[in-house]
C-alpha cells in the first residue's frame, strides 16, 4: 500500500470518526424529546408522526438533488433499515417511556454500540480484533454499571421494551452503514423513510388526536426535535461516519450517547447530573479511544 493510500484512509477514518461523532451529539436529545413528548401524544401517533414528517422531508430532498431510485437488490435491505429505526427503536422506546423514565431507559444505549458491532460483523463482514471486545465490554459495563448505581426503578416491561428497541437499532445501524457504500449516507435514511411513507402517513391520520388545543409547546418541541434531527439529519452524519471509518469502530461513539442523553435530560427534565457522570465519561472515552486503536 503507498504513503498517498495510507494517508487517505486515515483522512476517511478520521471523517468517519467526526461524522459519527456529530451524529451521536444530535441523537442524544432523543430520548429525553421522546419522553417529554410521549407525556401527551399518543406513542404510536408519535413513531408514525414523526417518520411521516421527516419521510416527506426525505422525498423532497430527493427530488430536488435528483437522486437515482435504489437497485431491486438494495429494496430488502432498506426495509431492514425501515424496521429498525424509522419504525422498531422509535415506536419500541416511546412505548418503554410510558412505563420507566428518561435516564433509565439511556442506560441501554451503553448495549447499543455492542448491538451494533455484531450485527456489523454478521452484516458487514467486519473482523475486528479480540482487543477491540474487551474494550467494548468495559465501556458498556461503565455505561451500565453507573445507571444502575444511581439506584434508579426499574420496570420489566419498560426494560424489555427498551433491549428489544436497541437490537433493532443495532441492526438498522449496521444495516444502513452497509448501503452507505453504495448510496450514500442521507439517500439511505431518506430512501428508507420513502418507502416507510405508504404506511406511516395513513397510520398517523388514524391515530392523531381529535385536538390539539391541549397540547403543550414542549411537547410540540418534542415531535419537531425526533422527527428533524432524530430521525432524519443525525442520520446523514451518523451512516457517513459508519461507511467511513467502519461500523464496529465508529459504532463504539455511542458509549458517550448515554452521558449526553443525561446531561439533556438533565436541562429537560430537571434530573441531577452529578460528579460520578463526569469520572465515568472519562473511562468511556478511554474505552472508545481503545476501540480506535484495536479496531482493525
Amino acid at each position: 500500500m503507498s504513503a498517498l493510500n495510507t494517508v487517505k484512509i486515515k483522512e476517511n477514518t478520521s471523517q468517519g470518526w467526526l461524522n459519527g461523532f456529530v451524529g451521536v451529539v444530535l441523537f442524544s436529545g432523543s430520548l429525553p424529546a421522546t419522553r417529554v413528548a410521549v407525556l401527551e401524544f399518543n406513542p404510536v401517533f408519535l413513531t408514525v408522526a414523526r417518520a411521516s414528517i421527516a419521510g416527506i422531508l426525505a422525498l423532497i430532498a430527493l427530488l430536488v438533488f435528483k437522486q437515482k431510485r435504489p437497485e431491486r437488490k438494495q429494496i430488502f435491505p432498506l426495509v431492514i433499515v425501515a424496521l429498525g429505526v424509522v419504525a422498531g427503536f422509535p415506536l419500541l422506546s416511546a412505548l418503554a417511556l410510558q412505563y420507566i423514565t428518561s435516564a433509565h431507559s439511556i442506560v441501554f444505549l451503553g448495549i447499543l454500540p455492542m448491538a451494533t458491532a455484531v450485527f456489523g460483523i454478521i452484516r458487514g463482514g467486519e473482523r475486528p480484533k479480540p482487543v477491540f471486545w474487551i474494550f467494548s465490554v468495559i465501556g458498556s459495563l461503565l455505561v451500565t454499571g453507573y445507571a444502575v448505581a444511581q439506584g434508579l426503578t426499574a420496570s420489566p416491561k419498560g426494560d424489555l421494551l427498551m433491549l428489544g428497541a436497541i437490537v433493532l437499532c443495532g441492526l438498522g445501524y449496521a444495516e444502513g452503514a452497509k448501503l452507505t457504500h453504495a448510496l450514500g449516507g442521507w439517500q439511505v435514511i431518506s430512501w428508507a423513510l420513502v418507502l416507510s411513507l405508504p404506511v406511516m402517513l395513513p397510520l398517523m391520520c388514524c391515530y392523531m388526536p381529535v385536538s390539539f388545543g391541549d397540547i403543550s409547546t414542549e411537547a410540540w418541541a418534542g415531535l419537531a426535535y425526533v422527527s428533524l434531527f432524530s430521525m432524519f439529519i443525525g442520520f446523514i452524519f451518523w451512516y457517513r461516519g459508519l461507511a467511513q471509518g467502519g461500523i464496529a469502530t465508529v459504532g463504539q461513539l455511542q458509549l458517550l450517547q448515554p452521558f449526553f442523553g443525561l446531561a439533556l435530560a438533565g436541562l429537560l427534565l430537571h434530573e441531577k447530573v452529578s460528579i460520578g457522570m463526569i469520572a465515568v465519561t472519562l473511562g468511556v472515552i478511554l474505552c472508545v479511544a481503545g476501540t480506535r486503536k484495536f479496531a482493525k
